[in-house]
């Protein structure tokens, strides 16, 4: 067992819940406010939210086969590096066409959120490598912290663009 696994808990149970209200927003309503914008909005924000739900609980495991918890962190870290990587890079080409089509206008917090998942890649993979041993567990959740932040961003997007007296 980890040292911050009720911690790991409480972000997967955040994890689920923003996933789940987003999907209930979406399947029940429809957008009129930049119907493509908002699509793209649920379909990262549930992506993000589901490979976080996983790296939450991903540490928890290993301790529970007899690896050692720096092997767990080291493990959890690289796997989140390249589940951030993958993510970053599929939703870039997505923000890059919706900024061509000029559904989306404001850049800045796009690069905002890439510079700040690349800091949060480069940690990871310092973690992983073993570089940073005694400021794993602060990088790792972080991370996971960051997750949350990005998400909450998308949820409240996503429900400024619902037409909520539709919901009735």
């Amino acid at each position: 067992m980890t040292p911050y696994d009720e911690v790991l808990q409480l972000y997967a149970q955040l994890f689920v819940a923003l996933a789940g209200f987003a999907g209930i927003i979406a399947a029940f309503n429809t957008f009129s406010v930049a119907p493509e914008a908002t699509a793209f909005r649920v379909r990262f924000l549930v992506a993000v939210a589901l490979f976080s739900l996983i790296a939450s609980v991903l540490p928890m495991y290993p301790p529970l086969y007899g690896a050692p918890e720096i092997a767990s962190l080291r493990i959890s870290s690289f796997v989140a590096a390249a589940g951030l990587c993958g993510i970053a890079v599929a939703n870039w080409r997505a923000v890059r066409g919706l900024f061509k089509s000029g559904v989306l206008h404001t850049q800045s917090l796009a690069i905002v959120l890439y510079v700040g998942a690349a800091v949060q890649a480069i940690g990871l993979v310092a973690v992983a490598a073993g570089l940073l041993p005694h400021f794993g567990w602060a990088i790792y959740l972080t991370f996971l912290l960051f997750s949350i932040v990005v998400c909450s961003y998308y949820f409240v997007m996503m429900m400024l663009a619902a037409d909520i007296g539709k919901l009735r």
